[in-house]
């Protein structure tokens, strides 16, 4: 689906003291140019001196590692849930639990096809989803985006909204149809 695995590392210049407080008269790095790169983490020779508009000062070029999709996705997709708005929501795990309008009985979270630890209430994530709860089968196996739809149509569930409005609209015509047949029937 275009998901990138990793966020891009990025790299900043953090701007640390002025160089007449990072350096004694001997030219020696100070307790406060120790102290900044202990600080942001930088090793004592990847540290430069820079000129700004101030002066100069002591600075680093810091890199922070882009995040995984994976750790990004377990931390956001539960907070997600729990933010969506719900007229009537309801407590299914205790009043501190996951306040949401149905119980969540089944989670699938993939990333190629891999299974993210997502809880939700009393589930956690898996990659069973499952069939139309009389017509179906209770455990239907998800690979992954490409394959869900299809699965669960064959399920008897039908996953888009426009599918199921379609599907409504035509069996509604038939009864329709069939009760002003019936009706036509009777009065001749």
């Amino acid at each position: 689906m275009g998901i990138r695995i990793k966020q891009a590392d990025e790299t900043k210049e953090v701007i640390g003291p002025p160089k007449s407080v990072s350096f004694d008269p001997a030219g020696k790095l100070t307790r406060a140019g120790e102290g900044f790169a202990q600080k942001h983490g930088i090793p004592i020779e990847k540290l430069s001196i820079v000129e700004t508009p101030k002066g100069e000062y002591l600075a680093a070029q810091q890199v922070i590692p882009g995040r995984s999709a994976k750790e990004i996705l377990e931390e956001v997709l539960p907070l997600a849930v729990k933010e969506i708005p719900w007229p009537r929501g309801m407590y299914w795990t205790g009043a501190a639990g996951l306040h949401f309008i149905r119980p969540i009985r089944w989670v699938v979270a993939l990333l190629g096809g891999k299974v993210l630890r997502i809880p939700l209430g009393d589930a956690t994530a898996g990659k069973f989803s499952a069939g139309h709860r009389f017509l179906g089968k209770p455990r239907i196996p998800i690979s992954g985006a490409k394959d869900f739809v299809q699965k669960l149509r064959a399920g008897f569930v039908l996953v888009r909204a426009e599918e199921r409005r379609k599907k409504i609209e035509t069996e509604l015509r038939q009864l329709a149809a069939a009760r002003v047949c019936g009706y036509m029937k009777t009065r001749t």
